[in-house]
Parts: structure tokens; C-alpha cells; sequence
């Protein structure tokens, strides 16, 4: 006789749901699982939903119509939760599509009896594989309205008493039904289990791929932005002499311009004692008049003139300091004219002229390192956009296997990573890890690690005590 088989779990993530959506509404290009005959595809059908629906946006939209609980649903709250309900492809075989999508009416109104049929986010039924069966999902809202998948799921014995009363309901509808046995007593395997393990190679090497071209981006990355700082670096140090030579070279003119405006002044009194110098000085004198003869009545005038001592003295010592003055006067312009500052000032410009191509070389060197980053920084986002996916493929690979098998998996992987010595390990567990529970896993795997190497350091300590006749006191 058939069986009557019906599984439900919950759903820890947005990734893990739209892991589902693609699944059951057929979305992926290609897919793993060899079962799938994509030539009947179009047989599928949803009781509940006529088109595609975006699986989380409907969860939100359900939360926001039926929720009437008082506080604020937390971040890591469970919303969505999958099940699955077939039978054996004996109970199918006969069976016309009427009839089949008659069973599956008949699940489809225990579900909405069991959790409410405004909570139901979809029914999709599959005919493109070997057995056909129906995945259902649902909001976890209780009947009082709050948001929590632990009551409406409950225990291992309300999913016992969940499965008795979904045979009886069949059952009652005509159908002539065996109730599946409990996983935890036939410790059989969903189907899709086995053909994980079987593709965990697959998903090994195609990780160990996306992870060495991660490795090599990093290092590259790296490597830009060190040259990036080391250009930008030397740059700064242009910049900081080419300020210092333009401060000494203002430091200077400002000398010069002294220099200068004291000339300027000098020269200008100079001026002034050379114009007082060439001023016609205005003496009274006579001319000398003589007679030809002592007998004689008539004078003329010789080429001399009468002036007194105290005239004369006055005319001597002005010329005396004129002379003086002039001479100072053209020794003076010419030392003011400094040709060293001149010639000192020219050095400076043209030391700053050169160490300014430096620095425009060196920004155009930065330039083209500036737009080579920016090219690794794209492909970075190319590379983080292909790490997503894979993160998203672990957790929807989680929800199809279970946690248990999951968990073997990706120990099988860390370990792996450990024993060959490879980098980034870290960014190896934070794609594996897909909630809490698998940090958890992490987590105690590591202390078991320790404390199986401070057992080993334990019993080499013993063991060399032993071999120098010593005891410690520990236990044999």
C-alpha cells in the first residue's frame, strides 16, 4: 500500500527563499538535478498563485495584511516556512492529471485548515520529475496573529500528530493511504540528499575556483593601492619642497625689494645734493680796474674780480664737499644695483620650473595607477557579486539537504582548506555560513580542535618526562 508523505522546516534567510522561488518556479538556466525533464516544465502549475510571485516580497506583504502582534518583529525572526507533500510513484501511476491535481486540491485545503488560508503564500505542483509533488509555503502567523514559526510548527510529536491528521484527511476524501513513517525511525533520506553528495565534488571545485580568483584580486588590490599610497606619498613630498623654495624665494624678494627701496631713497637725497650742487651760487663781487700809467686818468678792467676772504672761504669748502658727495654718490649706484640677488633669484625660479615637471609627471603617473584601480575596483565588485551567488548557493544547497547533511559538507570543505594550508580561510566560513547554527558549528569544531591539541602537547610532555625519569603527577 501507499504512503501519505508530507515534510515541513523552516526557512532561515531571504537567500534561502529566493533559493526556493527559483526552484519551484523554475527560474535557473541550468539545473543539477538530472530528475528534472525540462521538456515537461510547462505542466507545472500553483493552485494559489496564476503568475510568478517575488517570494519575499509576498512574505512581506502577508506579514503586513495578518500581523497584529504589538512589538517589532526582530531582524533574524523566522517568516517563511517550506513543505513538500507526495506519495510513491505506484500511488501516481494510474492516475489521470484530473485526478492528480485532485489529490493535490484536497493537500492544498488541509494546509489552509491547518494554518490558515490567508497565510499560504503558494502550492506549486510538479510534473517534470519522477514523482509529482506539491511545495507549499506559508507565514508562520498564528490564529492570535503574532509572527512565531516554533508554535506553529511545534515539536517532534505535534509534527507526529501534524502527519497523523493529514493521512486522516486524505483519507476522508477517498483516498486509501498509508501514514509515512516518521524520519527519525526509517532514518531515510529525502532523494534529494543523496544526489547532493553525490554533486558535492562538483560544489568543491567550483568553491576552490571562485576562491583562488578571490585570492588573486585581493593580492592585486593590494598591490594598486600600495603603489597608490607610495605615489601619493612621494607626491606630497614634491609638493612640501616646491612650498619650501617658494618661501625662500619670497624670503628673498622681499630682500631685494628692500634693498632696492633703499637705493631708491638714497638716490633720491643724492639727486637732491647734486641738484644743490649744480644751483649757480650768486657771489657780489667787483671787477679789478687798472690805469695804464700813474699820470695817466683813464681805468680797464683786467680778467679778475674783488671778493672778500670770508667769501672765498665759503666758495673753497663747498666745492671741497661737492667733490666729496659726487664721487660717494656713482660708488653707490653702482654697488646698488647687486647683480648677485639677480642672479640668485633666476636659480630659484628656474630649480622651482623643474621640480614642477617633476610633480606633473608624477600626477600623471598617479592618474593612470588612479584609473588602473578603479578597473580592479570593478572587477572586485564583478568577483563580490559571483561570491554572493555562491553564498547563496550554500544556503539554498542547506534547505534542500537539511542541516545535518549540510553540516557534514562543509566540515568536509573547512577541513580540507585546513589541511592544505590554504588562505582566506575565513572567507571560506563566512560563505558556508548561512545562520546562526553553522557559526555555532564552527565555533565548537574549533574547540574541539584545541582541546585535541592540548591533549597531543599533553602526552608529549608525559612522554618526555618519562624519558627523563621524572613525574609530574599526571595520569598514565
Amino acid at each position: 500500500m501507499s504512503h501519505s508523505i508530507i515534510r515541513i522546516a523552516k526557512v532561515k534567510s531571504k537567500v534561502n527563499s529566493t533559493g526556493i522561488q527559483k526552484h519551484i518556479q523554475r527560474e535557473n538556466e541550468n539545473y543539477e538535478n538530472v530528475d528534472i525533464d525540462l521538456e515537461k516544465t510547462h505542466m507545472n502549475y500553483d493552485l494559489v498563485n496564476d503568475d510568478k510571485i517575488n517570494l519575499n516580497d509576498e512574505i512581506e506583504k502577508k506579514i503586513a495584511e495578518n500581523y497584529q502582534g504589538k512589538r517589532k518583529i526582530r531582524t533574524d525572526a523566522i517568516k517563511h516556512v517550506d513543505g513538500l507533500i507526495t506519495s510513491d510513484n505506484e500511488f501516481f501511476k494510474d492516475k489521470s492529471q484530473d485526478e492528480i491535481r485532485a489529490f493535490f486540491e484536497h493537500s492544498k485545503e488541509f494546509i489552509e485548515n491547518e494554518y490558515g488560508k490567508d497565510n499560504l503564500l503558494y502550492a506549486t505542483v510538479h510534473l517534470d520529475e519522477k514523482t509529482p509533488h506539491m511545495h507549499f509555503g506559508i507565514v508562520p502567523i498564528t490564529q492570535d496573529g503574532r509572527l512565531s514559526a516554533k508554535e506553529v510548527i511545534g515539536n517532534k510529536k505535534a509534527l507526529t500528530e501534524f502527519q497523523d491528521r493529514f493521512n486522516e484527511h486524505v483519507n476522508d476524501k477517498g483516498y486509501d493511504l498509508e501514514r509515512g513513517e516518521p524520519k527519525h525511525k526509517t532514518q531515510r533520506k529525502h532523494v534529494e540528499v543523496q544526489r547532493y553528495k553525490e554533486k558535492t565534488k562538483v560544489y568543491e571545485r567550483s568553491y576552490e575556483h571562485v576562491l583562488e580568483n578571490y585570492k588573486k584580486l585581493v593580492s592585486n588590490t593590494d598591490r594598486v593601492l600600495e603603489q597608490k599610497k607610495k605615489a601619493e606619498r612621494d607626491n606630497q613630498r614634491l609638493l612640501d619642497q616646491m612650498r619650501e623654495l617658494e618661501e625662500e624665494r619670497d624670503v628673498e624678494r622681499a630682500k631685494l625689494d628692500e634693498i632696492r627701496a633703499k637705493q631708491e631713497k638714497q638716490e633720491r637725497e643724492y639727486q637732491k645734493l647734486i641738484d644743490v650742487l649744480k644751483t649757480p651760487i650768486n657771489v657780489e663781487y667787483e671787477y679789478e680796474y687798472k690805469k695804464p700809467s700813474l699820470f695817466s686818468e683813464e681805468r680797464y678792467t683786467t680778467d679778475n674780480v674783488i671778493v672778500s676772504k670770508e667769501l672765498l672761504d665759503k666758495i673753497d669748502k663747498q666745492a671741497k664737499v661737492g667733490q666729496k658727495i659726487g664721487k660717494a654718490y656713482y660708488e653707490l649706484k653702482n654697488d646698488l644695483k647687486v647683480p648677485q640677488y639677480q642672479e640668485k633669484i633666476q636659480q630659484q625660479q628656474a630649480e622651482i620650473n623643474k621640480k614642477a615637471r617633476v610633480i606633473n609627471k608624477q600626477n600623471e603617473i598617479i592618474k593612470a595607477e588612479r584609473e588602473a584601480h578603479e578597473e580592479t575596483k570593478r572587477k572586485l565588485s564583478t568577483n563580490r557579486h559571483v561570491l554572493g551567488l555562491a553564498k547563496e548557493l550554500f544556503g539554498f544547497v542547506k534547505t534542500v539537504v537539511g542541516q545535518e547533511v549540510y553540516h557534514k559538507a562543509i566540515d568536509k570543505i573547512d577541513s580540507y582548506l585546513q589541511n592544505n594550508n590554504m588562505e582566506n580561510k575565513e572567507v571560506a566560513r563566512t560563505l558556508m555560513t548561512t545562520d546562526e547554527n553553522d557559526k555555532n558549528f564552527f565555533e565548537e569544531k574549533d574547540k574541539k580542535l584545541e582541546r585535541k591539541l592540548f591533549q597531543q602537547e599533553l602526552k608529549q610532555m608525559q612522554a618526555m618526562d618519562k624519558n627523563k625519569g621524572l613525574d609530574r603527577g599526571f595520569e598514565r
